[in-house]
């Protein structure tokens, strides 16, 4: 597993796939007020065909179906609301029936897109965690297989997906955020985009990733702490005909270093991966190519810009997995 997350310009996320097949999509505007279902074990539906589970570990008492409930939002209408229990517990809740939808879609959109916004509500001293993924489930129980999932935890307000670092990443308190989860099926990868912060993790799948059938989300409360709740809303997913170049192209550029930069005359260029390198282009600030050099896929490589004008370039870096854009200062 590759675990890193990294940063870049909020606009390239705004790139849109004109192929891109909405296949299911949710903003609660038409759910009424108050709970969601009224059968917390996953086996009846409730508005908007969700699923609730609600397992209470200690005290079975508490196992309810008040927790998953449609409320009013300032200035945005309705949003889902999952509480966590009182007492040590896990509320899931379910979203069915995607791979009957995916199974439906155009020939080619062979990428699954889903996008969501989700409200982080305030910072907590104890222990909990939430999370929402896509599972290959049509059923609800307390091992749902997820796919590929985002962990929020809100003591420290870090979120987590695969391939994100160790760290993660630090969200403000009561703040909604979007999020994209991007399954490429062809390529065996997916991708956690939060496009506000220009974060994007990558995740290398090491088996063929199964077909996605569900949403799930969760609310846990580990250690008997008092409750917290999430909310969500605007969920979109989507089948696409691929990872828009903004996102791959840009996780790819992440792994590049240029040394020295600034440079007088020669400029060493370097990637952690062992990323074979073909050609490099280099661009002027006007978009003209100044320069243009083959390589041998070696994953270091120099170039002489000794005859270069001062001033600021574009290095476009073809490798065997995609091209890697690099600025380059020419003193």
């Amino acid at each position: 597993m590759k675990t890193k997350i990294f940063f870049i310009s909020t606009v390239l996320f705004t790139v849109q796939l004109t192929s891109a097949q909405v296949l299911w999509s949710e903003n609660f505007d038409n759910l009424t007020l108050g709970n969601i279902g009224t059968d917390f074990t996953g086996q009846t539906p409730g508005q908007g065909d969700w699923y609730t589970l609600s397992l209470a570990y200690v005290v079975p008492a508490d196992a309810d179906n008040k927790y998953f409930k449609i409320v009013a939002e300032p200035n945005r209408g309705n949003v889902l609301q999952i509480i966590s229990l009182p007492s040590m517990g896990t509320n899931f809740i379910q979203k069915r029936g995607l791979d009957v939808l995916w199974n439906n879609r155009t020939q080619g959109n062979d990428v699954l897109k889903l996008a969501f916004d989700f409200f982080t509500g305030p910072s907590l001293s104890n222990y909990e965690v939430s999370g929402i993924g896509l599972s290959d489930n049509n059923t609800l129980n307390s091992s749902n297989n997820v796919i590929t999932q985002m962990t929020y935890m809100p003591g420290t307000r870090h979120v987590f997906a695969p391939g994100s670092s160790s760290s993660g990443y630090q969200l403000n308190p009561n703040t909604w955020y979007t999020f994209v989860f991007y399954i490429d099926y062809t390529n065996q990868k997916s991708y956690f985009l939060i496009p506000s912060l220009g974060a994007i993790a990558e995740y290398n799948h090491q088996a063929p990733i199964p077909l996605v059938s569900s949403i799930i989300s969760s609310a846990n409360n580990v250690n008997s702490t008092p409750t917290h709740s999430y909310k969500f809303d605007n969920f979109v997913v989507s089948a696409v005909n691929n990872v828009p170049l903004s996102v791959t192209n840009n996780f790819i550029s992440s792994k590049f270093n240029l040394f020295p930069n600034p440079a007088n005359d020669v400029v060493t260029i370097t990637n952690s991966e062992n990323i074979g390198v073909e050609q490099i282009q280099v661009f002027d600030i006007s978009g003209k190519a100044v320069q243009s050099h083959i390589f041998n896929n070696e994953n270091q490589v120099q170039l002489n810009i000794e005859n270069l004008a001062p001033g600021t370039y574009m290095l476009h870096i073809q490798t065997n997995t995609g091209t890697a854009m690099k600025k380059l200062l020419k003193q």
